[in-house]
């Protein structure tokens, strides 16, 4: 098992796919999510703002090199890591397709994780990234029956 650093470039196309596909703007909330989204704020709570899918995102981005110099310690200077903060330009990618989106966040979920199985994101984000992987093998199975 080796960890792989995830271009940046990827991380947004992940982010914009999210934002304009609505299946996944439509799960990208746990129901836990949901209820306090909408005891607590004025819009309905279950479509995510632009903000909170590119927080997640780099969360991701955060986790994947987290975990790669974590693994590679040898490439830090001075056993530092330093890991430089996206602008938020950087985070405006492509439309991907439900197939070209599950094999990245597959590669994303796997490249999370250092070869001693440590993991630097959170459980409700890797639930998030669990569950985006679920509507899109949904999505894609629906569209063979239809096709």
């Amino acid at each position: 098992m080796s960890v792989a650093l995830i271009s940046i470039e990827e991380f947004a196309d992940l982010a914009t796919s999210i934002k304009y596909n609505e299946e996944l703007a439509k799960t990208f909330f746990s129901w836990r999510e949901r209820f306090f989204n909408l005891l607590y704020s004025k819009n309905n709570g279950n479509i995510p703002n632009e903000n909170e899918i590119l927080c997640f995102v780099e969360r991701l981005y955060l986790a994947n090199r987290m975990a790669y110099y974590y693994q590679y310690g040898d490439e830090c200077e001075d056993g530092v890591i330093h890991i430089r903060k996206l602008e938020e330009h950087e985070l405006h990618g492509r439309l991907l397709s439900f197939r070209e989106i599950l094999s990245l966040l597959r590669s994303i979920h796997y490249n999370l994780y250092t070869n001693a199985g440590r993991c630097f994101l959170g459980r409700e984000d890797m639930e998030r990234l669990e569950r985006l992987m679920e509507v899109c093998k949904e999505a894609m199975i629906y569209s063979m029956e239809v096709h």
